[in-house]
Formats: C-alpha cells, structure tokens, sequence
C-alpha cells in the first residue's frame, strides 16, 4: 500500500487509543466519556476498510502464502479489536461489569491481539521476508 495509507491508518489507530483512554478517564461523566467513545469507533472504521480493501489487495497480488497469512491477521485483528469496545460498553461505559471482570477481560484481549498475533509474525518469517523483499512492496510507492 501506499505510504500515505499506511500513515493514515496508523494515526487513526492512535486517535482511536487515545479517543479510548481519554473517554474511560471521563467514563464518570457520559457527556465527555461517550462522545470520545463514538469518535474513537469512527475512525475505527477506516481502519477496517484499509485491511479489508487496499491492504487486502496488495497481499493478494504478492502471494498466495502472504495472502493467506493477511487473511488471517487481519480477521484476527477486525474481530479482536471489536472486542474492545464491547467491554468498554459494558465495563467503563454502563457500570454493568465490576472492574476485576473488565481488568481480566482486558488481559485476555491484549495477550490475544498482541502476543498471539506476534507468535503468529514470527512464526511465519519466511513469508514476512518474501513479501518485503519482492518487487512489490508492502508500503511504498
């Protein structure tokens, strides 16, 4: 993809972190908390659309094996990053969960989104050393 995209989609992911910590510092109160919620989920959404478009694409077009290991990373992370919203709904948002639930919900999701889908990278260098080093790119041009 190109590296406008990429630049694109990573600050969205950063206004959404941040969208998402700043609306649970303020969870206490709904005019502040859950504005900073909706705004986190709206730029949430190009995110999605750049891995199940674009990014999508280019792996498809580098190889077989580099396209069916987007697939799977970027299913995993649309599925699992919905997942926290949810718990924040639930948790920060309405109060419907205690904080020992929400703090073991979080842990599960972060060691699922983060180590798994690191164990997953690593576990397939030979097709992450394919696709940089092919005549196309990953971010570029």
């Amino acid at each position: 993809v190109h590296w406008n995209e990429l630049t694109y989609v990573i600050l969205m992911d950063v206004l959404m972190i941040i969208s998402g910590l700043v609306g649970g510092l303020y969870a206490h109160e709904p005019t502040k908390g859950w504005p900073l919620f909706v705004f986190g989920m709206v730029v949430f959404l190009p995110i999605i659309q750049s891995l199940v478009t674009s990014m999508k694409d280019k792996a498809i077009k580098t190889s077989p094996a580099v396209a069916d290991r987007f697939n799977q990373l970027s299913v995993m992370t649309v599925v699992l990053w919905s997942a926290y919203p949810v718990v924040w709904v639930v948790a920060e948002g309405t109060k419907v969960i205690p904080v020992d639930i929400e703090i073991l919900l979080y842990g599960v999701l972060d060691v699922t989104a983060k180590c798994l889908f690191g164990f997953i990278l690593l576990a397939n260098r030979s097709i992450i050393e394919f696709a940089t080093q092919s005549h196309q790119p990953l971010a570029g041009q």
